[in-house]
């Protein structure tokens, strides 16, 4: 609907009123005061609280004697002195009727109507010339009031819609407390000005309070009046939770009511009014003051006159901008408590267009110490914690939150979110930004890993000078009974099995590389089953020979050449070579990193299946070779030999269990592989070798033909011990039964040249009479050679 039509509406509304006289008009009488003059100035002033919401009818509540009264008084009192002054407005009196808002929208609302009836009536007098009086329900004709203006009301919502009003018949508004800068746009309100500063103004002077205290956190107070107009002006403040004051009955008694000077408010806009209308009378003839209402005459002139007017006031400059709002100043008030006892507010500072001036000593804090309080709704976060704002319902409080610090592995990347650094990154100390960690091998930082790897060096370094050492000596004294009856080729085998195995505990320990990598996968399982397969056949050869028919056996047992043990050694450690190089064509040995929290690990690329699979064929040999030893764990005591393999083979065992436990529940995998190659190595050593070593270097007088043939003697026919058989055994002819029986035994045990020597020492010689014949002794009682001998078996009878 067009502005014409809206005006013609309100011009039938008010005819009507003029032709019928309503009970409800005569039921709601409203008491006016009113100074008649040559010309009128209307003003709405809240007299009384509003009505209670809860009843229909518009009757106001209890009167405002602050706000009411002293406003009345101020208003008659101005108007008095303007009038007494002829030289302000001469040859014209100004009036003033001042009319009742109740602080109600709806009845400012109606007595605006009031204005505008009597401002259009046609009367020959108005009657009356001043005091109370009650608001006509209908004007006598040839009656009108030269209402040049209006002034109020009070609150803003009031204004806004009074100035809808108004501003149809271009009758100028000058708000006295009104401060909503709503009303400051003037496509909308082009008929209003104000003499209080508009809100605009006021946030910005919180704005700087705030920031002079370097607060963050404050507490805004306004009614709900206008609370849709001003909550984006509180947000302007700070970004912050709303939380609305609702007074029952107008301001908030005591707090709202200091924000103005209420008085003196008024009088500034009865002041702008006056200096308007000297300002049109000095352009414009005081005949047309007579000629009736100003609405009629100065159309849009009357606002180009209001807002050019400037004039001084209690010392300050009143002027307005192309909004119509007065320049802002304020005076900021602090709530002290005087000597007396007594409470009031004193100025302790000002803002003047912008400008902030604060007076220090005469601010009071309510603290101990009397310094400005610390407002802040959340402290700053410390570094390395991320803010997370606390919510009301869908409401984010921006100025509010909580610290969450950032897990270990995350950085602060905004104020609200941590997030998680790049592989191979690391948060730095602040949690600012991620750092590259340095690729460490085996956590040198770390001095228990240290040691650690301290001590797997030193034991496969002296592993494998010893097992050097050790090697040296067989090769020194590789003629020597002890070294042959030990089978010197598969003893050789085990040897550098040894050695490889020392090796690889290095090759564990040294920097990854692709060589190191090789190296690691490739020595374990082959130095094993280069030390396990020569054992295994070892113990088998002892197993058969132990075995196998209880009478002497006519030929040789096959398999038993050194030629056929070393090529099924060979035969079973290129089964693990087979293993190993399918292990490396299913995964290529190379080098990755691997980042455990904050370290970055150099290691090789060797997966579970690729350590596990090598190492599944030497435990099937060890499985083996101590089966084979158990079964040979009843030979006779002294056969030092087969003991010594099925010992080496218990604690092999023992070695192999505690390493699968520890190796898959420590995140020390390497050191671990290295200590349990050095140490399987080493009891080997220590347990099959070191016996052997101690009778060649500090027993030579043991390492002799004679004494081992005895010596195998003893073990295979007696419980007696070496030093009882040379005690108690007397010296008898080599050709004597006894030192064939001793031949026997050793050829029996011992290779072919032993057996081949038994053969002639038991037939007769080969000419004279007793040729083809059996040595007596054996021939005439068998038995009784049995039991003075040690034969546990018969002779075969071609023998």
């Amino acid at each position: 609907m067009s502005k014409k039509y809206v005006k013609i509406l309100v011009w039938m509304l008010v005819v009507s009123s003029l032709t019928f006289k309503s009970s409800s008009f005569v039921h709601n009488k409203r008491k006016t005061a009113l100074l008649q003059g040559d010309i009128l100035i209307g003003a709405l002033v809240p007299l009384h609280y509003p009505p209670d919401e809860f009843v229909r009818a518009q009757t106001c509540g209890e009167i405002r004697e602050h706000y009411g009264i002293q406003r009345v008084e101020a208003a008659f009192l101005a108007v008095d002195e303007i009038n007494r002054n002829p030289d302000l407005l001469p040859n014209i009196t100004l009036g003033i009727e001042i009319r009742d808002s109740c602080w109600c929208s709806s009845i400012a609302l109606e007595q605006s109507l009031e204005f505008i009836r009597n401002a259009i009536s046609d009367s020959d007098s108005c009657g009356g010339s001043g005091g109370l009086d009650d608001s006509r329900d209908f004007i006598r004709p040839n009656c009108k009031k030269n209402i040049v203006g209006v002034i109020g009301p009070a609150s803003s919502e009031a204004t806004i819609q009074v100035q809808n009003l108004l501003k149809l018949f271009n009758i100028p508004q000058v708000g006295y407390s009104a401060t909503s800068s709503y009303l400051s746009n003037k496509n909308r309100f082009s008929d209003f000005l104000r003499v209080v500063p508009s809100d605009y103004y006021q946030a910005q002077v919180m704005v700087d309070i705030v920031h002079y205290y370097n607060w963050t956190y404050v507490s805004t107070v306004y009614t709900d009046a206008n609370a849709k107009l001003e909550e984006p002006l509180v947000r302007r403040i700070l970004a912050a939770q709303i939380q609305m004051l609702t007074p029952g009955q107008g301001d908030i008694r005591g707090l709202a009511a200091v924000h103005w000077r209420q008085p003196e408010q008024l009088t500034s806009a009865l002041a702008t009014c006056f200096h308007w209308l000297h300002t049109l009378m000095s352009e414009n003839s005081t005949d047309a003051l007579h000629r009736g209402a100003l609405i009629n005459y100065c159309g849009g002139l009357t606002k180009t006159h209001l807002m050019n007017v400037t004039y001084q006031f209690h010392n300050d400059t009143v002027s307005f901008d192309a909004n119509g709002d007065p320049p802002g100043r304020y005076e900021i008030l602090n709530f002290q408590r005087f000597n007396n006892g007594s409470y009031g507010y004193v100025r302790i500072g000002t803002w003047d267009n912008g400008t902030l001036e604060m007076q220090q000593g005469t601010v009071m804090f309510n603290s101990l110490n009397g310094l400005p309080p610390t407002s802040v709704c959340s402290s700053p976060c410390a570094a390395g914690t991320a803010k997370s704002f606390q919510k009301t319902g869908e409401k984010i409080k921006t100025c509010c939150w909580t610290c969450l610090e950032c897990e270990d592995s995350k950085y602060l990347f905004n104020e609200t979110t941590c997030s998680e650094c790049q592989p191979y990154f690391w948060p730095n100390v602040n949690k600012t930004g991620c750092e590259e960690i340095m690729v460490e091998h085996l956590s040198w930082g770390d001095d228990q890993v240290i040691a650690l790897v301290l001590a797997a060096r030193v034991l496969a370094a002296l592993g494998f000078l010893t097992t050097a050492i050790t090697m040296a000596v067989f090769i020194h004294y590789n003629q020597t009974p002890v070294v042959k009856a030990s089978t010197r080729e598969l003893s050789y085998i085990i040897f550098v099995g040894m050695m490889m195995s020392y090796s690889s505990s290095l090759a564990f320990l040294a920097p990854p590389s692709t060589t190191s990598c090789i190296a690691a996968r490739l020595l374990p399982g082959l130095s094993f089953s280069m030390i396990y397969a020569p054992l295994l056949i070892k113990t088998i050869r002892i197993a058969r020979i132990f075995t196998g028919s209880k009478k002497f056996m006519v030929q040789k047992p096959r398999f038993m050449s050194t030629f056929v043990q070393v090529v099924i050694t060979l035969i079973l450690i290129f089964v693990e070579v087979v293993i190993i190089v399918a292990m490396f064509i299913s995964e290529p040995p190379g080098t990755e990193r691997q980042q455990v929290r904050d370290r970055v690990m150099l290691e090789c690329n060797a997966s579970t299946l690729s350590i596990t699979v090598p190492l599944a064929w030497d435990f099937i040999l060890v499985m083996m070779c101590t089966l084979y030893a158990v079964m040979t764990r009843n030979l006779p005591e002294n056969f030092n030999e087969a003991k010594l393999i099925g010992f080496s083979m218990y604690t092999t065992c023992v070695i192999w269990l505690a390493w699968v436990s520890i190796y898959f529940g420590s995140n020390h995998k390497i050191i671990c592989m290295s200590v349990c190659t050095s140490l399987s190595a080493l009891v080997t050593l220590i347990l099959l070798f070191f016996p052997k070593i101690y009778i060649i270097v500090f027993r030579p007088q043991l390492n002799i033909r004679p004494v081992t043939t005895m010596e195998v003697r003893v073990h295979i026919g007696s419980n007696k011990s070496l030093g009882e058989v040379d005690r108690n055994v007397p010296k008898k002819p080599a050709g004597s039964f006894k030192g064939v029986a001793t031949i026997l035994k050793a050829g029996h045990l011992l290779r072919h040249p032993i057996m081949t020597r038994l053969k002639s020492a038991l037939h007769t010689p080969v000419s004279g009479p007793n040729a083809g014949r059996l040595h007596p002794d054996f021939a005439s009682s068998p038995k009784a050679a049995k039991t003075r001998g040690a034969l546990k078996q018969e002779v075969p009878e071609r023998y």
